[in-house]
This record gives C-alpha cells, sequence and structure tokens, in this order.
C-alpha cells in the first residue's frame, strides 16, 4: 500500500511559504499511510511545477520504494504510483512485488505518443485486475498526469481542480490519497496546540470518480490562471454484478437501463436456499478470503499476528475470521478489533442495570465533560500509540456495549469451533475525553464526506486501526495491555448491500415484493463507491494498516448476479425457524420478516456457528455507542451536515 500526493502549481506560487506549509502538512499527512519508506520528487514544465510525494506500507516480501521511474523508448522518464493490491488477473509469485510487476507492464502503454493512446492502455491493463487499487502516474512524453481507482474505489484517492488565480492554493492542482488535520504533530506522535496550517476552504477536495482520468494542465500567462482538460474511461469490468445483484445476468452494457424483470414480483418464496446455492456462496466468500489473507508476508516481531478483523461480533465479521483461520499459519493468533466508547448518556443506566456502579461513576456530568462552550477544540496531549492508564478490562461495566457483549459470545463460538487458533480479542476502550479531544481529527480525515454518520463511523473503524486496548482470557482474570502488529484487517462492508442487511431492504419488499428490494440492493451498491469505502481507507490507512473487503470480490460480485435474489433474501421464511431466535417478533407482522443475509445467515449455520447465525443486524454506531455521543450534537441525524 502507500500513500500518493502530487500537486502542479505555477512557480511563483511553488515558492511561497503559503504553498510550503501546504505541501508539508499534506504529506505528513500522506507520510502515516506508509511508515516503511517515503519518496519526493519535483518536475519543471514551462512555468509549471509538478511536485510528487509517496509512502509506502510494505505488504510483499519483496520491497520496492516509491516512486518507480519507468522509462519509455525515447529515454523519458515517467513516474508510477501504486497504491494496492493485486489478488489475480497479473502473472506473478507469491513472494514478487505488485508495484514492480505493474510498472513493467505499464512501460510498453509510455511509447504511446497521444494521451487517449495512453489512457486506453491503462484502461485495458486495470480492468484485468482483480483487487484494490488506486495509482498515479505522470507520463513524462505527453506531459500528463493520469490517475484512477478501482471500480468500487477501494482505495481513497482525492483531488481539487484548479480555480481561479495561481497566486492561491485554490489556483492549483492537487491530487492526494487524504486530506489534512488543522494540527500538526510532533515526533512523540502526540497533538501540539497552535500551528494551524492548510486548513481547506470547505469544498476544495472531491473524491476522484472510479475509473482512468488523464489531466492535461494548460495555463494563461495573461489571466494568471491554470486550466486543466480531464477525460475519463470506465473500466472494462462487468458492472452488472456491482450495480443489481440478484437480478438475471445481463452483462455488459448501460447499466442505468438495466431493469428489474417483472416476474419477480410473482416467484415463490422459498424458506431456505438450497444446499447447492449455500456450498457455492461458501466457495465464493472462502476464495476471496483466502486471495486475501494468503498473500500477506509474516511479521518478524516478537507476536507473530499477521491478520486482524473489525470485529463486532456479527455475523458478516465472524463468519470472516471463522474462514482465515484456513489461511493463518498454526499457531498464530488472529486479533479481533472491537471498539467501545463511553458514553455518559448511557454509563449510569448501564452501570446500574449490571449491578454495581463502574470506576467511572465519580467523574463529572455529561456537560461539565465536555464543556458548555461548543467552539473550536483543543486536544489535551492524548499519546495515541501507549495505552490511557484509564483503560480497562474488556468487562468493565463502562465499554459493556452491545458490540462489545456480542463480540464475547462470537468469541466463544470461535474458540469453540477453532480451539487451537489463537483467538485474541482486543477490546479497545475509549475514554470520552479521548473521543472529544480527538474528534478534530477523525473530521479531517473523513473529508470531503461531512455527515455526523461518516465521523461516527469513521471514529470507530480510526480507533479500531489504531489496534491499541487490552485483553483478558476471563471475566476476573486480569487484563493486560496490548497493541495489534497485524498490518491486515479484514472487514465484511458489503455483506448489508449485497444480501439485503439493512432494514431499508425489508420496506422495500413489504412495499414492493422483490422487484422493489432488487431495486434497493442496486442502489445500495451504486452508492458504495461514493460511501464508504474511500473514507474507510483514510481512517484506517493512517495508522499504517490496510483494509481489505472478502465480500467485494468479483467473485462474490458475480455469485450475487448469478444467483436468484431469493436465495440470498428470504424475509418471511415460514415457520420452521422461530423469529425470537433470529431477533424478530413472536408476535407477527413486519418485525417477523426476518430473513435478511438468509443465504449467509446458512452458511454461517453450515460451518458451525450455533448463535452467531442467529445475530440481529445492528448499526457499528449503535453497537459501539458512538452514536449520540456529543452534546452539542444531542438532536443531530446522523445525515445531518458537520461544520454548518
Amino acid at each position: 500500500m502507500c500513500g500518493i500526493l502530487v500537486s502542479a502549481v505555477r512557480a511563483s506560487l511553488s515558492d511561497t511559504e503559503k504553498f510550503r506549509n501546504a505541501w508539508s502538512a499534506l504529506g505528513d499527512r500522506v507520510s502515516r499511510r506508509g511508515p516503511d519508506a517515503i519518496g519526493e520528487h519535483r518536475v519543471e514544465n514551462g512555468n509549471t511545477c509538478y511536485y510528487f510525494f509517496s509512502s509506502v506500507l510494505n505488504l510483499r516480501s519483496e520491497f520496492i520504494r516509491q516512486p518507480i521511474f519507468v522509462s519509455d523508448s525515447n529515454e523519458h522518464q515517467s513516474l508510477f504510483f501504486w497504491n494496492g493490491e493485486v489478488y489475480a488477473g497479473v502473472e506473478m509469485g507469491p513472494s514478487e512485488s505488485d508495484t514492480r510487476i505493474l510498472a513493467s507492464l505499464v512501460r510498453p502503454i509510455l511509447r504511446h505518443s497521444t494521451v487517449s493512446e495512453v489512457r486506453e492502455g491503462l484502461e485495458n491493463l486495470f480492468s484485468n485486475i482483480n483487487g484494490e487499487w488506486a495509482f498515479a502516474l505522470w507520463h513524462a512524453g505527453t506531459a500528463t498526469l493520469f490517475i484512477g481507482r478501482d471500480i468500487l474505489g477501494r482505495r481513497s484517492l482525492l483531488w481539487h481542480l484548479p480555480v481561479g488565480s495561481t497566486s492561491s492554493l485554490l489556483g492549483g492542482l492537487f491530487v492526494s490519497s487524504v486530506s489534512t488535520t488543522p494540527y500538526t504533530r510532533n515526533s512523540g506522535d502526540t497533538l501540539e496546540s497552535g500551528a494551524e496550517v492548510a486548513k481547506w476552504p470547505k469544498g476544495f477536495w472531491e473524491e476522484v470518480p472510479v475509473g482512468i482520468h488523464s489531466l492535461e494542465l494548460g495555463h494563461d500567462d495573461r489571466e494568471e490562471t491554470l486550466s486543466v482538460r480531464v477525460s475519463s474511461s470506465l473500466l472494462n469490468q462487468l458492472l452488472a454484478p456491482v450495480v443489481l445483484p440478484g437480478l438475471a445476468h445481463s452483462g455488459h452494457g448501460d447499466i442505468s437501463r438495466q431493469t428489474a424483470p417483472s416476474s419477480l414480483a410473482t416467484t415463490p418464496r422459498l424458506e431456505h436456499p438450497s444446499g447447492a446455492t449455500v456450498d457455492s456462496f461458501l466457495d465464493a466468500i472462502n476464495n476471496s478470503v483466502r486471495l486475501r489473507v494468503e498473500c500477506i508476508p509474516g511479521n518478524t516481531t516478537h507476536s507473530p499476528t499477521r491478520l486482524a478483523i473489525l470485529f463486532s461480533g456479527g455475523l458478516d465479521c465472524s463468519v470472516l475470521a471463522l474462514l482465515a483461520d484456513s489461511y493463518v499459519p498454526d499457531g498464530e493468533g488472529i486479533d479481533l478489533i472491537n471498539v467501545a466508547f463511553e458514553n455518559p448518556r448511557s454509563r449510569g443506566v448501564e452501570s446500574r442495570r449490571n449491578g454495581f456502579e463502574g470506576k467511572h461513576s465519580h467523574q463529572t456530568s455529561y456537560a461539565e465533560l465536555q464543556g458548555s462552550s461548543s467552539g473550536s477544540l483543543v486536544p489535551p496531549t492524548f499519546n495515541p500509540i501507549c495505552p490511557d492508564p484509564e483503560f480497562s478490562s474488556p468487562w468493565d461495566p463502562t465499554y459493556l456495549v452491545p458490540d462489545r457483549i456480542t463480540a464475547l459470545a462470537s468469541l466463544a463460538e470461535l474458540r469453540r469451533l477453532r480451539p487451537r487458533r489463537p483467538w485474541r480479542l482486543v477490546a479497545v476502550n475509549i475514554p470520552f475525553s479521548a473521543a472529544l479531544a480527538w474528534r478534530p481529527i477523525v473530521e479531517s480525515l473523513i473529508t470531503p464526506l461531512s455527515s455526523v454518520m461518516d465521523r461516527d463511523l469513521g471514529g470507530v473503524f480510526w480507533w479500531a486501526a489504531r489496534g491499541v486496548g487490552v485483553v483478558g482470557e476471563q471475566k476476573d482474570s486480569e487484563a493486560s495491555h496490548y497493541r495489534t502488529p497485524a498490518r491486515v484487517f479484514l472487514s465484511g462492508l458489503g455483506a448489508d448491500e449485497l444480501l439485503g442487511g439493512y432494514s431499508r431492504h425489508r420496506t422495500a419488499y413489504l412495499n414492493g415484493g422483490y422487484v422493489s428490494l432488487a431495486e434497493s440492493l442496486a442502489a445500495d451498491a451504486a452508492r458504495l463507491p461514493s460511501r464508504n469505502l474511500g473514507r474507510d481507507d483514510r481512517v484506517v490507512s493512517d495508522w499504517g494498516r490496510e483494509v481489505r473487503y472478502p465480500f467485494l470480490d468479483p467473485g462474490v460480485l458475480d455469485w450475487c448476479a448469478c444467483t436468484p435474489i431469493w436465495e440470498k433474501v428470504a424475509f418471511g421464511v415460514g415457520t420452521e425457524v422461530d423469529p425470537v431466535d433470529i431477533g424478530g417478533s413472536a408476535k407477527g407482522g413486519r418485525d417477523d420478516l426476518v430473513g435478511d443475509k438468509w443465504v449467509l445467515r446458512m452458511a454461517a449455520r453450515r460451518l458451525g456457528f450455533e448463535s452467531v447465525w442467529k445475530e440481529k443486524k445492528r448499526a457499528t454506531q449503535f453497537g459501539s455507542r458512538v452514536a449520540k455521543l456529543f452534546l452539542d450534537e444531542a438532536k443531530a441525524k446522523g445525515s445531518d451536515v458537520l461544520f454548518e
């Protein structure tokens, strides 16, 4: 994995303190994504200066620094930046660097003399890749910058296209894996107050759309402006599995014109998917997990753990954890990262419910904790590497939130099913003071997203990726501090969107049967590139970790597209399963339509889970208790926009 940063500005701006501060701030943030190596380069093209910066997180046995200098037949030195993982589609050995292999495949493309020919060559190359990626390529022959993201946007890439005079930052071109924070850090990795730098104007950054883009810069000396001509190409990959999961497979074409067949409205419901359907689904998701786990190099630290799971204890992550067990060497631990927030709104209730006052019961009131002012926050010194002394056991009632309770129960099931695996539940307990102090950092990382829900979910994953918590084997045993050495995290994102895991899918089915359900699933899948994936990459990678998504593998997407929707989702499953067993209502009505993600539930049951397969879907922000955490957002909805 790598962090990518490129800027093009007029030479007159490049020497100003304004630009140097902005570039330095961006470089500091991008460098956190790749702690193993950094690289910088500068190219002058007339009155325009191009600046390049990269950071590398090495997740291959063969270590390659970036940028890679690639020469074409005319000896032009082009620059290649690769942020991603190749799982299939390119011939390479298990120990080889995908960065080096791709650079060698890019070299023949550089011989083309026109921008459109180079873009078409890149499109053909990257359309064949199964992986999660973003890249940047400076083509010296045409003085053009090419950038791209995979079809789902699983790696973050932001851009700002020039607007107005080149005397301001708005007049320059910026491409970056991440935005900056309004704070700087010192070598001790603690926040320093003051030193506000590069606080970008609202709307400065935008997500780069998925696909391949060429950026040709021009300049007007009289108007003192830069201009950029952007040309884009979609990848030649099958889009139907992403946008219309569970409908008839129509192959390539204009996905916006594909519709659900009317026959779905009258198709009889099945009480269960067939055994063959469950088997084929397990084959698809198991192969996806294998591709993402087998290629992780061994860890050389004293704790040889190479893999962690973003773990709420729910259905999706528990299945991934169990499948990953087959591809991690015997005796090596798998870390299950579970996040819980101290939420003063519920602290007293939970303490009374557990029969005693928690260790934080002496603290001041909620209003006093946060302070009466909702103005700018100056974070206290709080070291994100060393555990805070208030961090306590996984069973502390302050942090015994719904997701913690579920995680402990699922951990017991994993240990029963795979007793020889050292499963380690890492309880990441976040004091209210820490969540409040670090709120500005999370809000900067989710940029350009800006909703309350994005900040809440981004906060959960940011603290999870930090990987610092406590572990304890038994409720009454002494807990110890722990920091995961794993650099790769697995996420269950995608299961809800593809397999009908949200309540809105149930509502759609009630209102319009399988036709409406299919349309709802299609809309959710289509939103993935712009909603979740770039955000999650930015917050997780800020700690030098990489997140991978087994449910979004092309093999799983293709399975979803080819499998009838009633074989995956079974709202109104019949009488064989008591709805109460899986979170429904014994009284009937809307709540007893309990068949969300039904094929995944049946797969979990086939794998041997006794309770996990029955777990009801719970939103991460509520399960971790990060929702409604801050006093100034007591009445805010998840869709409300921050900073307004």
